[in-house]
């Protein structure tokens, strides 16, 4: 039987349609996994506030806290950093747990599980930066603790900048590893393969987050958008980091027949139309306003 590597060798057509077809997936497992993370972080931050007392909605793009609720330096620094420093640990945990059990995980699962560590530490290291530009989010926090101050906020922010380019560059071996096909963690085709299956998938899943978040209503952080917007760009960091890498030693994956003859998965296309879908139609102020 024809190796995998040996059919894409052979065959040009095959090895387009892999890279698009790998493309796909990766784009919808980004999207798929910032969604998962997402509502997460936002869960967790909902939860924390409502343990203190203080009453709040989900919405698809913030959450709304009622304009009575009274704040305290306390509960500020409490709701405002839980979700980032728990991302952080997720994040670490995920990656982790890639890292140890990835021979006995499918493809996707590995790259699912990627985008998932990635998307949880950015939402960490990257609210930092966000935070501290908008003053939303992790920024409460940071405002209150450290009183703004625009010097130490610029060295903070080009600190975890470059830790953010530091892990993604680290990290490229790692996104390897979720290839599909060993041809691809040949050091000829690494470059080509991350550049399909990681930033191509950035941008597009972007524009969908972006078309996703945009407001339909005057939101009630003002920045809320831009504050989110960041959060891609920083992880856009990471992607971009890991094409400078160089990696001499060959990855070797083991691989199933029916995970190398694999295309575009639908199931995971229309799971995440689905969620989107919902998420857009359920947390708003209309749905809410129906069990008011």
């Amino acid at each position: 039987m024809v190796t995998n590597i040996s059919a894409i060798k052979s065959d040009a057509g095959y090895r387009e349609r892999q890279l698009i077809s790998q493309m796909v997936n990766s784009t919808f497992i980004f999207i798929f996994a910032y969604l998962l993370t997402y509502l997460g972080f936002q869960i967790i931050t909902l939860g924390t506030a409502m343990i203190i007392g203080i009453k709040g909605y989900l919405y698809y793009n913030e959450i709304f806290f009622q304009p009575e609720a009274l704040w305290s330096v306390r509960s500020i620094i409490l709701v405002t950093s839980t979700g980032p420093l728990l991302a952080l640990i997720t994040g670490i945990m995920i990656l982790v747990y890639f890292s140890r059990n990835r021979k006995h995980l499918k493809p996707l699962t590995k790259l699912l599980l990627t985008w998932s560590g990635f998307h949880f530490i950015n939402f960490f290291a990257g609210g930092i930066i966000s935070g501290t530009i908008t003053g939303l989010g992790l920024g409460y926090a940071l405002d209150l603790i450290l009183q703004r101050p625009i010097v130490i906020y610029f060295i903070l922010d080009l600190m975890t900048l470059s830790l953010i380019i530091i892990f993604g560059y680290k990290s490229a071996r790692l996104f390897l590893k979720s290839s599909p096909s060993n041809y691809w963690t040949q050091k000829d085709n690494q470059k080509e393969y991350l550049f399909f299956s990681g930033l191509l998938p950035l941008f597009l899943g972007s524009l969908v987050i972006f078309l996703f978040k945009y407001p339909d209503h005057t939101p009630q952080h003002d920045l809320i958008l831009f504050h989110d917007m960041i959060l891609l760009v920083t992880i856009g960091c990471m992607i971009i980091a890991m094409l400078f890498k160089k990696i001499k030693t060959n990855i070797h994956i083991k691989i199933s027949r029916k995970e190398r003859g694999r295309t575009i998965n639908w199931n995971l296309f229309w799971v995440t139309i689905i969620l989107l879908f919902l998420c857009r139609i359920i947390l708003t102020r209309s749905f809410y306003s129906i069990f008011a």
